[in-house]
Formats: structure tokens, sequence, C-alpha cells
């Protein structure tokens, strides 16, 4: 919300959020999703405030277990099904993540799953075109469910280094591309070989 703030788009209004550009983002919808937001209202606007989170808490109680307000809003058994979504991991354990091909939601709830305490980024340059993932989007992101953050450039791999790393791959790649067309050409190989996976070949 702070970014569309800080563009204009949204302000804050006592304790809602309202729309302030002139924009018909309802035009821009397609029939689909139109039809989905009718059915959203209709069947949840007689819930506000605590009511519409303790609907969500009730029906996905993995969901708020970081929540500050669920043993305030949900009754005993509602929020002891929380505790028990709770992941416990009591050991040590010394996990690795990369985040290609997954959301910044994605990514957090493989660390909330796994019970990590603390996120060790070991980029040495840790800015991403990605949404979440450059440096301080993603302290506060994790930070703001619990896991501290904590950066370690010293660890990363200068990005010259990235790039002949990189070439060199590619080397391999297209070595093994040609040697597979060759074998084809030559009849030593089976056609049907070549929709095999040749990305397979670099782990």
């Amino acid at each position: 919300m702070s970014t569309l703030t800080k563009y204009g788009k949204v302000m804050q209004n006592n304790n809602h959020w309202e729309i302030i550009d002139d924009v018909k983002y309802c035009k821009q919808l397609t029939t689909k999703d139109n039809s989905i937001l009718v059915w959203l209202y209709k069947e949840f606007k007689h819930l506000s405030g605590d009511g519409l989170v303790r609907y969500v808490y009730e029906q996905y109680p993995y969901y708020a277990i970081n929540s500050e307000i669920a043993s305030r809003i949900l009754d005993t058994e509602q929020y002891d099904k929380v505790q028990q979504n709770k992941p416990l991991n009591n050991d040590c354990t010394l996990f690795t993540i990369g985040y290609e091909g997954k959301s910044v939601e994605q990514y957090v709830n493989l660390l909330i799953k796994q019970d990590v305490k603390l996120l060790c980024d070991v980029r040495k340059n840790p800015i991403s075109m990605k949404y979440g993932f450059s440096k301080n989007q993603l302290k506060m992101i994790v930070e703001g469910v619990g896991i501290r953050y904590k950066h370690f450039p010293e660890l990363g791999i200068e990005s010259s280094s990235r790039v002949k790393h990189f070439c060199e791959r590619l080397r391999i790649v297209l070595k093994t591309t040609d040697i597979i067309h060759y074998l084809i050409r030559k009849k030593k190989l089976k056609p049907y070989l070549r929709n095999s996976k040749i990305q397979n070949v670099l782990p």
C-alpha cells in the first residue's frame, strides 16, 4: 500500500483505504474476474474488520500462525487449531533455497513451513528485477513474518565471475546440442530424443 500511496493511487482515510486516481479499474477486468468480484461482495458484504479476518482464520488456520490478533478474535477451539498448524523444528538445521521460478509469497511460505528463524542472503549484490527479492523488500517481508534477515555479501560471487561461469555452462550446452544433432544425422541416435531436455545435462 505504501507504493500505491507513493504514486498517488490510494490514500488512507480513517480506518479504510480509498482509491484517489481517475482510472476505471473495473472496466479493465475480464468478464470472469468481474463476476468473481461481484460474488465475493455478495458473499461477504456482511463481514468487516475482525469478522472478515475471523472467517479467514477459521477456514485457513495456517494463515493465522503469525497473527498478533488471532488469540483475541478466535475462540479457544479455533485458536488451538492455529497452534496445531505451527511448524516446529527444534533442530539446528541449515537449509539452502533459491528464488528462480518462485513468487515472493511462495518463497516465504517455504521458509515458514520449515520453521526458518534466520534468512542469510549470500548474494554479492542483493538486487533483483523480480518483485520482493531486492534486499530492502525481502528484509521487510521476511521480518514481517518473524524471520530475521542477514546479508553476507562477502559470501557472494562477483558479477564478472558469474558471467564467466554462465559462459562455460552455455558452451557445454551448445557442445552437447551439436553432438546430439550430429548423432541424429548419422542415425546413431533415435529421432525421438530430439525432444529430450538438454538442460538436464547441467544440474
